[in-house]
């Protein structure tokens, strides 16, 4: 099958939607294209080619910025933080984090 972009933008829409309301429940890009009927590896194309990023590059961010607003707030604890991202415990929530900004919730927080 001829995918043209269109079909591309979709997969990407539909994927970003999905992002924002299932990303605190899985991070795992199966669970993404399981929902679209696509194998992993073809969805990844689809999503790299659509947009240039990695199905876990958007996921992660989406995942970030969202932790970040949320420990900006001042509104919650990191561990509610984590809690409401859908992680299952604290230690993996934080290295998750510090992988992706170079700095712990707590390190993050202080910064601003």
């Amino acid at each position: 099958i001829n995918c043209d972009s269109s079909h591309e933008n979709n997969v990407l829409m539909k994927f970003k939607e999905d992002v924002h309301n299932f990303a605190h429940k899985d991070r795992s890009v199966a669970f993404y294209a399981k929902r679209q009927y696509l194998s992993p590896k073809h969805f990844s194309r689809l999503i790299k080619k659509a947009c240039g990023s990695k199905p876990l590059e958007i996921i992660e961010e989406y995942v970030i910025l969202e932790a970040k607003s949320l420990l900006l707030t001042g509104k919650y604890s990191i561990k509610q933080v984590c809690e409401m991202l859908g992680f299952s415990n604290y230690s993996f929530f934080s290295r998750y984090f510090k992988n992706a900004i170079g700095m712990s919730p707590g390190e993050f927080l202080r910064s601003e």
